[in-house]
């Protein structure tokens, strides 16, 4: 059985990308290009607003230095209160020491260290590795950068999201009726977005949507443009 679908035109396509109302949050954050949507968890919040604060550096260094004032009267206490472990224990001596020289880096290291301070300190705050990438559109200013702990992303579930943020990719409508049709037009069902680039990828992303074996049974109707038709009135 064949099975029929129509590409939306790509001006009216949408990736609905954050449609899931901030559902997994937690697992990918998009924040640092201000004229696009930024999405961020609440421990992504925490931890960069207490270090772009600065409050937690000047403790430490009025701790280890005595040379200014702090209301802690320990660097782990510091610590613990501003910059808690996420499942509520204590940190480790270890990981206080990481913490204390990562937090007075990032209170004086070049905006282009940030990034990589800031994984790190998620990764010691979470107890998962994070790490972070740009990712791009078309343009040079369609750019953002997205933050994630490492074991739910891969290169290829990255591209992805990238594509679906951007809108990069194409949407299609899947044919539900009980009769083929016999033009685009009569095409009505369910939309898919797929975020491959030629046919064959877009025909798999289909195929899996539809339930079809083969390939050879998706059958496209690619968008290839529109055209104007002048219509007049009898003066």
């Amino acid at each position: 059985m064949k099975i029929y679908a129509r590409q939306i035109e790509p001006q009216f396509q949408d990736s609905r990308i954050f449609d899931d109302d901030g559902n997994g949050v937690e697992y990918i954050n998009v924040w640092g290009n201000k004229d696009y949507q930024s999405r961020t968890s609440s421990v992504f919040d925490r931890v960069k607003e207490c270090l772009d604060a600065g409050e937690l550096a000047e403790d430490i260094e009025a701790i280890t230095e005595k040379s200014g004032y702090s209301i802690y009267s320990t660097v782990t206490e510091a610590i613990n209160n501003q910059l808690w472990r996420d499942d509520g224990k204590a940190y480790g001596t270890q990981q206080i020491g990481m913490l204390k020289q990562l937090v007075l880096k990032y209170s004086d290291c070049h905006n282009s260290e940030e990034d990589q301070i800031l994984v790190d300190v998620l990764s010691i705050v979470t107890g998962e590795e994070w790490d972070y990438r740009q990712i791009h559109g078309c343009c040079q200013s369609e750019w953002n950068t997205v933050y994630y702990p490492v074991k739910y992303w891969t290169k290829e579930s990255l591209e992805a999201f990238e594509t679906m943020y951007f809108n990069t990719g194409s949407e299609w409508i899947i044919h539900e009726g009980d009769t083929e049709p016999t033009s685009p037009e009569e095409i009505d069902g369910c939309s898919c977005y797929c975020v491959s680039w030629n046919d064959e990828g877009i025909k798999k992303e289909l195929a899996e949507v539809a339930g079809a074996e083969n390939l050879e049974d998706i059958v496209l109707y690619k968008y290839a443009g529109s055209k104007s038709v002048p219509i007049y009135n009898v003066a």
